[in-house]
């Protein structure tokens, strides 16, 4: 199976680690694309059901496939993104995936120790969705760069590195200032460790 997920990581304008992987799709995500292709009523022509878009993409340092867990069950890890490492897009029905397990903020802070701010990238920030809808032959693009001078280290407790292994895309109607979105695609993939002054790149590739 070909790889449609491909993460880039950057420093000073060199590669220093990849990964490359294949999603999956999760319930709320089969659901969607139902309704995508479907409409209300087969007379008259009918009216289309299904009106959002995939807008969003998350981050965070759950899934099975953690291998830095000395890192991210202590503190400050532990105490301000807790959480658990059941999940593999390997096997997306052991346990059944809906949501990223341990979810980071991209920007914002913490006011008594609660996170207050973004948990989900979008369109209109500087660098995202650079081919916000690219259609090729069957399949869209969705391109992310995070920067780590402006995102992920610039809050609450000092992170000097952020062991990220899982992503997630979401709907145009999820809420960004919630932790906990439900997702329509996820991806698991060994740690790569995103320090301060590194850049990632997302290129996630859906097909049909």
């Amino acid at each position: 199976m070909n790889a449609n997920v491909t993460i880039l990581l950057w420093k000073d304008g060199h590669l220093v680690d990849r990964r490359d992987g294949h999603n999956v799709w999760l319930d709320m995500g089969r659901n969607y694309l139902a309704h995508l292709a479907g409409q209300d009523s087969y007379e008259g022509g009918g009216a289309i059901t299904e009106e959002r878009r995939i807008h969003y993409m998350g981050f965070g340092i759950g899934s099975k496939r953690q291998i830095c867990m000395n890192l991210v069950n202590v503190p400050p890890y532990s105490t301000y993104y807790p959480g658990t490492h059941l999940q593999d897009s390997r096997y997306p029905t052991m346990p059944t995936i809906s949501k990223l397990e341990r979810p980071i903020l991209i920007t914002g802070e913490w006011i008594d120790d609660e996170p207050v701010g973004t948990w989900l990238k979008e369109p209109p920030l500087p660098g995202f969705w650079a081919s916000f809808m690219t259609p090729g032959e069957g399949e869209v693009v969705y391109h992310s760069v995070i920067n780590s001078d402006i995102e992920i280290f610039l809050m609450g407790p000092v992170f000097y590195e952020m062991p990220i292994s899982e992503i997630a895309l979401f709907l145009s109607d999820a809420d960004p200032s919630v932790k906990d979105n439900p997702a329509v695609a996820y991806h698991s993939f060994a740690t790569i460790l995103f320090m301060q002054g590194m850049q990632m790149e997302v290129l996630w590739k859906v097909r049909f």
